[in-house]
């Protein structure tokens, strides 16, 4: 009860901080559609391991007041490697997914919850709410647009939408956050949290041709302190 209680005034806080560095009156633009230079916004999930950290809260809170996103999905995503994860650690992102739509007046966005397991092969799927909203959604992309998913947890679901429906590959875009690359002797490593929770998931989304597929490293993201 007390965690809660502290979690609810943290994510009060944060949502007006973002609400009040970013949101302002109504522009023609954003009345339209579209952003500053005429291009419609960007069509997004995002997929977050949400309860796990406090970044990714943050994340989602500016993303959410971003006139340049066009928000189709925010999904659940598990995280059960941590030492402190309990056994639904996707009901605890999914949880604080509610919980900050709501207090940002957002709660009309679709907020599927994903798979609390990870995937057991790179061949397997694991079906959830969250990555048949991302087929759905790909599939509703007009034709020459892509659905750009943001993975900031295991690619869990973005991976087993693909396996469930090879078809909306050419209609993805992915964005992953994860892996380690050591610029001295140009390596990368997969012993990083994001990609330990799912390590079949990544390696779905590297092995799938011709997916668009853009990642930033822990290296990177890590030396991004604000």
């Amino acid at each position: 009860m007390i965690k809660d209680l502290y979690r609810r005034k943290f994510l009060e806080k944060l949502t007006w901080a973002c609400a009040g560095s970013f949101l302002g009156p109504l522009t023609l633009h954003e009345a339209t559609g579209k952003n500053k230079n005429n291009v419609n916004p960007i069509s997004l999930i995002i997929d977050a391991d949400t309860a796990n950290e406090v970044d990714d809260a943050f994340a989602i809170a500016r993303a959410l007041v971003e006139p340049g996103f066009d928000i189709k999905g925010l999904c659940s995503a598990q995280w059960h490697t941590q030492a402190n994860a309990p056994n639904d650690s996707v009901g605890r992102s999914q949880q604080m997914n509610e919980d900050l739509l709501a207090l940002m007046g957002k709660s009309a966005i679709t907020h599927p919850m994903g798979s609390n397991i990870p995937m057991v092969s790179p061949f397997r799927a694991q079906p959830s709410p969250a990555a048949h909203l991302i087929i759905e959604e790909a599939h509703k992309m007009p034709k020459g647009e892509k659905l750009t998913v943001l993975t900031l947890g295991p690619a869990t679901n973005t991976a087993s939408a693909l396996l469930l429906d090879p078809s909306i590959r050419p209609k993805l875009r992915c964005c992953y956050l994860g892996l380690w690359y050591n610029i001295e002797d140009q390596t990368w490593s997969k012993r990083e949290f994001n990609t330990d929770n799912d390590p079949n998931a990544l390696n779905v989304l590297l092995n799938t041709q011709s997916l668009e597929l853009e990642i930033m490293t822990a290296t990177t993201s890590k030396a991004l302190v604000f």
